[in-house]
């Protein structure tokens, strides 16, 4: 459970306390993950390459608050990372008064949803459903592609 022992900035996380994020659709994962692995491979100088990303698919059991229902111009939805002091603030009110998450809309992908889980305990049965490669061109993210693993089987 990386995103709680070593906890990172994110839309409803800081340092301080960490999250666990999720898609409920893999294409709205691809989105969420290619913006932010493109992101960091911006601010290094990383050339061209596959990233392999591992599926992960899990159960969540968790009473969560519901932000699906604001505007898409809330604060809550800003696109730049650089503005997500607003749904930190919100995530920390919310964890204080006994919140287990938060499901809210994808930014990255029109349509799409995702949860915020503040507790590893609700993450359950947690397993690896396959792979992707996102393809960096040196600048930006230009395709994805399932990996595909192949098993021999020896009579």
């Amino acid at each position: 459970m990386a995103p709680f022992a070593y906890p990172s900035v994110a839309r409803f996380s800081d340092e301080s306390c960490g999250a666990y994020y999720a898609a409920e659709a893999l294409g709205t994962a691809v989105a969420e993950v290619s913006f932010h692995r493109a992101r960091f491979a911006a601010k290094t100088p990383t050339p061209p390459i596959d990233f392999d990303e591992r599926i992960i698919e899990a159960d969540i059991i968790a009473d969560v608050d519901d932000i699906r229902g604001l505007a898409p111009n809330d604060p809550m939805y800003d696109v730049d990372p650089a503005n997500y002091g607003h749904p930190q603030a919100f995530a920390g009110t919310a964890r204080g008064g006994g919140s287990q998450g938060i499901v809210y809309k994808s930014v990255r992908s029109p349509g799409g949803a995702c949860v915020a889980i503040f507790i590893p305990r609700l993450v359950l049965n947690a397993r690896t459903a396959g792979y992707i490669g996102l393809r960096w061109d040196g600048k930006r993210i230009t395709d994805s592609y399932h990996k595909v693993s192949l098993t021999t089987i020896y009579p």
